[in-house]
């Protein structure tokens, strides 16, 4: 996909790299899993063959296709999209408000940008994995709700903002009917 407008109006591009707006998501036992099976494997490679590009069966949320993931800076949502297909699957809403959500049961994922791979390079080599994963500390961390309804970003262990689903698509074939929420 080399574009998405955005509900906000904002036209986010696929075509500048690194892309301000292409995210990739995964759950912490994804990653766990995809390190388990390459342990050397550094961050860039992960990236480009890892869960959500089909290396290993791992995309998130275990999805029929494997799924692209868009931001808007403009206004925090986040595009859970096919991609093959360039369909919507998923509208995550940025709200300051957090929802009350009790804290069993939350599951951590890892949100990571394009340019998030300068991060990963020391000047000579790309940190492994693992290393950018489990042994440096992260700005941010995210957790999402079993229902998949809810994610709830925590800074130095505090809750700051949430994406709430705002959307669900439901494709057949060309057809799609559309679940919208109240956030």
């Amino acid at each position: 996909m080399s574009s998405l407008l955005c509900e906000c109006g904002n036209e986010l591009s696929g075509t500048i790299s690194p892309s301000p707006y292409s995210l990739d998501i995964y759950t912490e036992k994804e990653l766990k899993d995809a390190l388990n099976y390459r342990p050397d494997i550094d961050w860039i490679l992960l990236t480009f063959l890892g869960p959500q590009r089909g290396e290993k069966p791992l995309s998130f949320m275990l999805r029929n296709e494997n799924v692209e993931y868009w931001y808007c800076p403009e206004c925090g949502r986040v595009y859970e999209v096919g991609h093959h297909t360039g369909n919507y699957l998923r509208i995550y809403k940025k709200k300051c408000s957090i929802p009350e959500v009790p804290e069993e049961g939350l599951e951590t994922l890892y949100a990571f940008t394009e340019t998030c791979a300068e991060d990963c390079y020391d000047g000579k080599n790309y940190l492994s994995a693992d290393e950018f994963l489990f042994h440096i500390p992260h700005k941010y961390i995210h957790k999402i709700t079993p229902d998949e309804k809810c994610v709830i970003t925590y800074q130095e262990g505090k809750p700051v903002y949430a994406h709430v689903l705002e959307k669900v698509f439901h494709w057949d074939g060309d057809s799609c009917t559309t679940d919208e929420y109240d956030v």
